[in-house]
């Protein structure tokens, strides 16, 4: 379902109900996924990937039944693989959103774009990003920017524009290497 580049559908990915979603939120968040926008999510997959396999198939057919199964399995491998460490995980996200917040407080929004990551800048008032295959403006990507701290994109960068949600923008947060 989450291929090693490339799309990863949506409702997988719910945007983040605050600086620090527990995992019970995120995957209640899965769980009330509308249909359609599941099915819509795994249309545009199939699309990237040339079709859906037996079980994305069976996940479009019967979402709501599939979806309590895709989280359950996202809970039992947070819980061996993730957990024992999620404290040190946190600790590198929590002081990335401290310096982060640091730069604005001290320098302006261009400073922490500009540091963000070397795809992106900020000039005259606009945030470019480099590799971005779509173009995104205010009017096409709805208002506001979440800024989302990851230990998981590697060297990348992930961006997300789905109405009615925010923009997102998730990075690899300062300090990952040393986890």
């Amino acid at each position: 379902m989450i291929p090693p580049s490339g799309y990863v559908p949506d409702f997988l990915n719910p945007a983040p109900a605050g600086p620090a979603p527990t995992l019970t939120t995120e995957l209640a968040a899965i769980r009330a996924a509308p249909v359609d926008r599941g099915r819509r999510d795994l249309d545009h997959l199939a699309r990237h990937q040339g079709g859906l396999g037996p079980r994305m198939r069976a996940l479009y057919a019967d979402p709501q039944t599939r979806l309590v199964r895709v989280t359950e399995a996202i809970e039992t491998y947070w819980g061996l693989a993730l957990a024992p460490y999620w404290a040190r995980i946190r600790t590198v996200l929590d002081a990335d959103v401290l310096h982060r917040a640091r730069r604005v407080a001290e320098r302006g929004t261009g400073h922490l774009f500009n540091d963000l990551h070397t795809t992106v800048t900020w000039s005259d008032n606009a945030l470019l990003l480099a590799r971005r295959k779509q173009p995104l403006s205010r009017r096409t990507a709805g208002a506001g920017l979440v800024l989302i701290p990851s230990a998981f994109t590697g060297p990348g960068l992930r961006t997300r524009a789905t109405l009615p949600d925010p923009p997102q923008l998730a990075y690899p947060a300062r300090g990952v290497g040393s986890l």
